[in-house]
Parts: structure tokens; sequence; C-alpha cells
């Protein structure tokens, strides 16, 4: 199974999880940092809310929901990925954010929720 099915199923079996959804995100066209919370945004159907930076508005638009969002094939966008992930969290303590990058070896980092 590749990691894009995986992702797809974890996704799929995590929906009863979370009250809020799951969502894939596939990142493999998106070539430029400045497009990352663009994808984000509309892979969620979040309507957009205004002139404010689209980061900030996902933050909004995610505050107080229990959500999981997959980014798949962001191992060529790691550090914006990651800063992303964030902010979203820092702004939404029930969200997870789950990483899908190609790489030699797998990674399983467990990590702190952000206060």
């Amino acid at each position: 199974m590749g990691k894009t099915r995986l992702a797809l199923e974890v996704a799929a079996a995590s929906c009863d999880r979370f009250a809020d959804g799951a969502w894939v995100v596939d990142l493999t066209a998106v070539r430029v940092p400045s497009a990352v919370a663009d994808a984000v945004a509309v892979a969620l159907g979040m309507p957009d809310l205004g002139t404010r930076p689209v980061l900030d508005q996902l933050a909004g638009y995610l505050a107080g929901r229990h959500a999981l969002i997959v980014l798949d094939n962001c191992e060529h966008l790691v550090d914006t990925c990651a800063e992303l992930a964030k902010t979203l969290l820092s702004a939404a303590a029930e969200l997870r954010v789950a990483a899908e990058v190609y790489g030699p070896e797998p990674a399983v980092r467990d990590t702190e929720p952000v206060a």
C-alpha cells in the first residue's frame, strides 16, 4: 500500500473519531511555500473570510473544531508545513495534523500537544 492510499485510509477510518471531519490535502502540485495554506483552505472547503492572510483565516476557521488534517506529499515543503501545523495546532486544541512524506526511511515521532 502506498503512502497516499494509506493517508486516504487513515482519514476515512478516522471520520468517526473526529466530530468535525478528516481531510487529506495532496500537496504534490504545490510548488511554492506561500500556496500551502491556500491548498489546505481549498481542501477543507473553507469559504473566503476576507482580506486577512489565509493562514490566519484557517486558524480562525479551525478554532474549536475536533478534526484531522493529513498533509500528503509534503516532502518538498516540510518547513512550511511544520509552521502551518504549529500555527493551526496553537489555534485549535482538538485539531490533529499528520504529514506524509517520501523518504528513504520511515520516521515516526511522538510529539506533545501544543498548549
